[in-house]
């Protein structure tokens, strides 16, 4: 069993223009989306600009037919940002494999701040959420019989509401 963690980021205070080339010239048309559905990220009339994005991608396996769980995490300086889960690659070992990835808790920080530790139920965990002043996320990935990666990204945004 072994996991791994590898980290790229744009800057945090980069204009929402260049990360908007990124995605429209490499990313979003490859995946079907249409700049219509995606306005905010060209005009600046129509919404926020991002302060800029983290991706990191990550990673475990496990033979084993019990199913494991491996833990990660980021910390940040209190920003507002949107944070997202998704796995990029799976292979199984047999036919009885499988994963599953969700956010288990993260940290705030108030004006003051004063930090609040929030765990996430797992009955309610899902592979996005965001908030203010956000300064630590931590994320779960279980796994049997599979070797996995995932990528975690954060938006960095004014407010996020």
């Amino acid at each position: 069993m072994a996991q791994e963690l590898v980290s790229t980021s744009l800057p945090r205070r980069a204009t929402g223009h260049a990360i908007a080339v990124i995605l429209f010239a490499f990313v979003l048309p490859l995946s079907g989306f249409t700049s219509s559905r995606w306005r905010w990220c060209h005009d600046n009339s129509g919404g926020d600009v991002m302060d800029g994005m983290l991706v990191m991608g990550f990673g475990a396996y496990t033979d084993s037919d019990i199913a494991q769980s491996f833990s990660f995490h980021h910390e940040f300086e209190p920003t507002s940002m949107i944070c997202e889960l998704s796995l990029s690659m799976v292979d199984e070992n047999d036919d009885n494999a499988g994963s599953a990835l969700w956010f288990a808790s993260y940290t705030y920080e108030d004006d003051d701040g004063t930090p609040h530790d929030v765990a996430i139920d797992y009955s309610a965990a899902a592979a996005s959420m965001g908030h203010n002043r956000l300064r630590r996320c931590e994320w779960n990935m279980r796994l049997w019989n599979v070797h996995a990666r995932g990528l975690f990204n954060a938006f960095f945004w004014p407010s996020v509401s």
